[in-house]
């Protein structure tokens, strides 16, 4: 899939849980769309990662749990804002939040954009239409930062020992951290025992073994559901702690 197709908020979970990898832009107006030369740098690497796009303003009316599941997901990386949800770039492995990227330039990318510029300052001097100037920065800028995103992605993606339903397995360990808890039922770390037992159930109906489409699918589906159990059972032992 090289192309983005647009999402309601309301859809939002289902979408990322639906299929072994996604990346998701939340996007803050209609001119914010999935970068095209990012979006063709995910699906070289992997033909199935699902590409998606949703508006922030509909996310936030709408998406109900998926809110609290990207501030939960953003804060078990180390980022917080006091905007909550962020726009940007979300990764996503078998309904798990992988990483978040803003999908803007970098510093270490000033040289190539340095490059663009001079290509369209040269431009602009032979045919004197100064927007090759910025065509030219716009075209350096999407392309230094779709390939660094990219890499980055596609690096989380091959070292996610979860990433694929046929190469999954059960953890024999299962994690116990409050961020990781609070992420994978959509949650934040305040959540009531009503909004957690809420968010449970939820997550156990859309990811129920019993709706697999076929067995890699039912494998899939059956390690979502014991991580959602465990992830309850952590939360609702720090509450009764």
């Amino acid at each position: 899939m090289t192309q983005a197709h647009p999402i309601a908020g309301a859809r939002l979970l289902e979408f990322i849980g639906d299929s072994g990898a996604a990346v998701v832009l939340v996007s803050v107006h209609r001119r914010h769309t999935f970068n095209a030369t990012l979006a063709r740098h995910l699906a070289k690497k992997d033909t199935e990662i699902r590409l998606g796009i949703v508006n922030v303003l509909d996310l936030l009316a709408t998406g109900g749990g998926a809110v609290p599941f990207l501030i939960a997901g953003l804060a078990a990386r180390g980022t917080t804002t006091s905007f909550g949800v962020l726009p940007g770039y979300y990764l996503f492995s078998n309904g798990r939040m992988l990483a978040w990227d803003a999908g803007l330039p970098s510093r270490a990318d000033g040289e190539t954009i340095a490059g663009g510029l001079l290509l369209g300052t040269i431009w602009t001097g032979v045919t004197r239409d100064f927007s090759f100037i910025a065509q030219a920065l716009h075209l350096a800028a999407d392309e230094t930062g779709a390939q660094r995103v990219a890499a980055r992605f596609n690096t989380l993606l091959a070292n996610d020992s979860g990433h694929g339903a046929h190469t999954r397995e059960y953890r024999s360990s299962p994690r116990t951290d409050i961020g990781w808890a609070c992420a994978t039922l959509g949650v934040g770390p305040n959540a009531s025992e009503r909004e957690i037992q809420q968010a449970w159930r939820r997550l156990r109906i859309a990811h129920h073994p019993d709706h697999a489409r076929d067995r890699a699918d039912f494998e899939r589906r059956s390690q979502l559901s014991v991580e959602i159990n465990h992830a309850r059972d952590i939360l609702l032992r720090r509450r009764t702690a």
